[in-house]
C-alpha cells in the first residue's frame, strides 16, 4: 500500500524490513494479486509504538510498522 513516494510524508514510520519499494513494484505486486499469481500477503507482525518509530532520520528507528494507528503527516 505504500511506496517510496510516501517517505516524504511518513518519514521514519515506514522504516520496515523488507523496505518499502518504488511505485512500479507496488503496481506489479497488485497485478500479481489480481491475476492470482499471488494469493496471500502476510507479515511477521513485530509491533512497536509510534514513539519508538518517530525519529528525525530514517536509519535509527526500529524496522517495523507501529502497532497502533499512527498517522503519516
Amino acid at each position: 500500500m505504500l511506496d517510496t513516494d510516501d517517505y516524504q510524508r511518513c518519514g521514519s514510520l515506514i522504516r520496515v524490513n523488507p523496505p518499502v519499494r518504488e511505485p512500479h513494484h507496488k503496481a506489479l505486486l497488485w497485478a500479481a494479486v489480481r491475476d492470482r499469481t499471488i494469493d496471500m500477503i502476510s507479515t511477521d507482525h513485530a509491533p512497536h509504538t509510534p514513539e519508538e518509530k518517530r525519529r528525525d532520520d530514517i536509519w535509527t528507528p526500529i524496522a517495523a510498522f507501529p502497532a497502533s494507528r499512527a498517522r503519516c503527516r
